[in-house]
């Protein structure tokens, strides 16, 4: 089951936000290596958690447990890469467009099955994602990949490199 939070609904979540944190944390820097400022606690929380991202959870049937996440953030106001990463934007600058947003920390749980397990639930996430995108009136998302990832999203997906 896909869960859209906005901002106006984060309370109803608290308990699926904070396993998702958590989940974030456990992914993307115990496993992956990032150094994220601002993470504490065994919790992946940057700036870019703010007031007006939008979080996409992948739930259990029942609920209660997340299996996959991913963050979007308008590109009009200041995001990962337009902050973090302006550089990598070589070939184009970085977008400002409400019609462009963010996609980042993009995260499945691991350990939950057989490897057509994981990804069946990167599927159901990304097709998520292209709904959610389609009914907020999003047009494009940007997200930093690295180039396994990115040619195996551009043999589905028309995708441009930013840089």
């Amino acid at each position: 089951m896909i869960e859209i939070v906005l901002p106006e609904v984060r309370e109803h979540y608290a308990d699926q936000l904070d396993q998702m944190f958590r989940l974030r944390f456990e992914t993307c820097i115990q496993k992956w290596g990032w150094k994220v400022p601002g993470a504490t606690d065994g919790k992946d929380i940057d700036e870019f958690d703010n007031e007006e991202a939008v979080y996409m959870l992948l739930l259990s049937d029942d609920r209660r447990t997340v299996l996959g996440c991913c963050r979007f953030n308008p590109t009009t106001s200041p995001y990962m890469i337009s902050k973090l990463w302006p550089e990598t934007c070589d070939l184009q600058p970085a977008p400002s467009d409400p019609t462009i947003w963010e996609a980042s920390r993009f995260v499945v749980r691991g350990g939950l099955g057989s490897k057509s397990d994981y990804l069946e639930l990167m599927w159901r996430l990304s097709t998520g994602m292209c709904e959610f995108c389609v009914s907020a009136g999003i047009e494009q998302i940007v997200w930093y990949t690295d180039p396994p990832f990115y040619h195996t999203i551009a043999s589905v997906m028309d995708t441009e490199p930013l840089g």
